[in-house]
């Protein structure tokens, strides 16, 4: 008849044995699964650079315009100046006066029809409203690359 010391090291080493393949089935699976977040991360990772490339190119590409715009109007507005009939020196208008002298041409607002009163906007204006329009997305794409 068997000890009781003797049998119940037997079940210990039988039961420590199970217990360090399964503790090394888990470990090969936890790696496994450290391998694979870290693929998904690394590529996360890469997609987020790819964007954040992507929006600073099409920063670059925004501030060029804008700059472009700038002068486009810079050169418009001169162009305005030089075409604009010049004030008449004073006492000096005749009864062949067709309006007030020095006034800026308006274009039509798009989407207003072009009324006669208040739907008039400066060329000047829409050169104000473009640069907002860019300023505007350029804020919405430092906000995404911030998010990044």
């Amino acid at each position: 008849m068997p000890s009781p010391n003797s049998s119940s090291k037997g079940n210990a080493l039988d039961s420590s044995g199970k217990d360090s393949a399964q503790i090394r089935k888990e470990l090969v699976k936890n790696r496994q699964e450290i391998k694979k977040l870290n693929d998904l991360l690394e590529s996360k990772s890469d997609a987020a650079g790819e964007q954040a490339r992507t929006l600073g190119t099409r920063e670059r590409e925004l501030k060029g315009q804008i700059q472009r715009r700038h002068e486009r109007n810079v050169e418009q507005q001169a162009e305005l100046r030089r075409a604009a009939p010049q004030p008449r020196v004073a006492g000096s208008w005749g009864s062949s006066g067709t309006g007030s002298p020095g006034i800026v041409p308006q274009t039509p607002r798009r989407g207003l029809g072009g009324t006669e009163f208040g739907g008039m906007l400066t060329t000047q204006e829409e050169a104000v409203q473009g640069e907002h329009d860019a300023f505007r997305e350029m804020r919405e794409i430092e906000g995404r690359k911030e998010r990044v």
